[in-house]
């Protein structure tokens, strides 16, 4: 079951897609995989199986955010 989650579960497919620049080698990637699946128990656990949806809400919350700074920076004259 465990190698099964290894390939197919959201856990180890957000964090291949999150590690694609650090490139982790087969130890480490188990050794992050097997933190953030004690994480999101944890967190399961805390809120009640929640965990998708705060993720999803932090997300948008920091796409919000980060649009309002690019449209500050974009607003901004250069200086003469």
């Amino acid at each position: 079951m465990r190698k099964y989650k290894l390939k197919h579960s959201q856990t180890a497919r957000d964090l291949r897609e999150e590690s694609v620049w650090f490139e982790p080698s087969e130890s480490e990637f188990l050794a992050l995989y097997t933190y953030c699946e004690k994480m999101n128990d944890l967190l399961d656990s805390k809120l009640g199986g929640d965990t998708k949806k705060l993720i999803e809400l932090e997300r948008s919350a920091l796409n919000r955010e980060t649009e309002v700074q690019r449209a500050i920076l974009m607003s901004n004259k250069p200086m003469k």
